[in-house]
């Protein structure tokens, strides 16, 4: 349910220091990972099915902590969350140092699980609907807006990175933006505890019809989202495209996802929250199949043009529309719980396309794996009616 007492709207630059965490959480390790795995795998000796697992397995430690941090966002508030965020960044900084498969699994997975549970949208898009009730969807929209940025930012960054020293700098310069951001909200963008006594909880009955649907699509699509993030810019690549090319049509995916979200609210209002998540799954799927024939900058450009519309919408809405089936009172850990499901889904997906890719040689096996999980998301996420 959403409060209505008439409050003053929320301070832009509170927005923009949660838009800057979120950014930088998302950008230090989701769309950077692909960018230098080649340059990992070549320089550690690795197979790249090894490699991968730690972005899958910081997936799962993500998903983990996110239920952690929602239900500590929600009984003590946001300051002890993104002080953890800070310890988390510290460590992935520190995967830069390792020699081996194993180190850098461990100090990785560690980091950017951390970073994960404690400065994706989950958290950000809670904090921004309680900074003032009656403009929820004005702050979180505003927030997604912003933070649409990230890809447009981080994958050239870490091309340019590769190019100049490798992937031990395309790890530690972006893990050191993103410990930047999180000292910047833990000033700026703090806020209470919404249910400092437990008082209420999330039960299995939380997630009943349109919730239950909601939370489905959410997660498969999630799996798809993740999966891409790794193997986009290796599948142009592959396709004959250079890495500087790929690196900045996945860039430029970032800034359709801002173009994806400047008409949300209008039609968001129009057609409802839960059938404009689904049509945003829709165009993910066609934008995953159109990958598979990214043979050509024009076609890789079209697919990035799709993917990017598609997850700039669902980003908000994902947001919106769990405000519309979860109590706001435990929004965080309904959000955690649901951001979880999503990094189980987002750590097996690129681990199970690792798998495929070995197994048959080919990168276009993993682009029909996304293709097939986001049609499964479409069917699953439902009306909401």
């Amino acid at each position: 349910m959403t409060s209505t007492r008439p409050q003053p709207k929320p301070r832009e630059a509170v927005i923009l220091a949660l838009a800057g965490v979120t950014l930088a959480a998302y950008g230090c390790w989701i769309y950077t990972f692909g960018v230098f795995l080649d340059d990992l795998v070549a320089d550690l000796g690795a197979r790249e099915s090894t490699v991968v697992a730690a972005f899958g397995a910081a997936q799962l430690i993500a998903g983990t902590g996110s239920v952690m941090a929602g239900r500590v966002l929600d009984r003590r508030g946001s300051a002890p969350v993104f002080a953890t965020g800070i310890v988390g960044t510290f460590v992935l900084a520190c995967s830069a140092l390792a020699t081996s498969a194993l180190t850098f699994f461990l100090l990785f997975s560690l980091g950017a699980g951390v970073v994960g549970a404690t400065g994706f949208y989950h958290v950000s898009q809670t904090v921004a609907a309680r900074i003032a009730p009656g403009w929820e969807t004005h702050a979180i929209t505003r927030l997604t807006l912003y933070a649409a940025f990230s890809a447009p930012i981080y994958y050239p960054l870490a091309a340019w990175l590769v190019d100049l020293g490798g992937w031990r700098l395309a790890v530690s310069i972006p893990a050191a933006t993103a410990l930047a951001g999180f000292i910047i909200v833990l000033m700026m963008a703090s806020i209470a505890p919404s249910d400092r006594f437990g008082s209420h909880r999330l039960t299995a009955s939380g997630f009943s019809g349109p919730a239950r649907r909601y939370a489905a699509g959410v997660v498969i699509a999630a799996g798809t989202i993740q999966l891409l993030s790794v193997y986009q810019v290796p599948v142009m690549v592959s396709a004959g495209l250079g890495l500087g090319v790929a690196s900045t049509l996945a860039g430029a995916r970032g800034v359709a996802q801002f173009l994806g979200r400047l008409p949300l609210v209008r039609i968001a209002t129009r057609f409802g929250a839960a059938r404009s998540l689904r049509g945003s799954m829709v165009l993910l799927t066609a934008g995953t199949a159109l990958l598979a024939a990214g043979d050509t900058v024009a076609m890789a450009a079209l697919a990035m043009l799709a993917i990017g519309l598609a997850i700039g919408a669902q980003s908000p809405l994902v947001g919106i529309r769990g405000r519309e089936v979860f109590d706001e009172k435990i929004l965080g850990t309904a959000l955690g719980t649901v951001t979880l499901g999503s990094f189980v889904a987002g750590a097996a997906m690129p681990v199970a396309a690792g798998a495929l890719v070995d197994a048959t040689g080919s990168r276009l096996a993993a682009v029909a794996l996304g293709a097939v999980g986001a049609a499964v998301a479409v069917m699953l996420v439902g009306s909401g009616r």
